[in-house]
């Protein structure tokens, strides 16, 4: 074999490696923006399922915000 036929079954070789690699990449890049989309999903879900917060006035005193909070919290 001439070292040009060599070359070039050396240069399919690398370039048959380079796009399974970029196919590999490619699946786990999809993998983790699927895992990313649920996360970011389960997330909304459980936002959505809190009631809406309770508007606190800047002037009350603090044991009263506390109070108001923990009742949020609990409800």
């Amino acid at each position: 074999m001439s070292l040009r036929t060599n070359q070039n079954r050396a240069c399919q070789s690398i370039k048959a490696d380079v796009s399974l690699c970029f196919s590999q990449t490619y699946c786990l890049l999809q993998i983790v923006m699927l895992s990313f989309a649920n996360y970011v999903n389960q997330v909304r879900g459980i936002l959505e399922s809190l009631p809406p917060p309770e508007v606190i006035p800047m002037g009350m005193d603090r044991s009263a915000v506390t109070d108001r909070i923990l009742d949020q919290l609990q409800k």
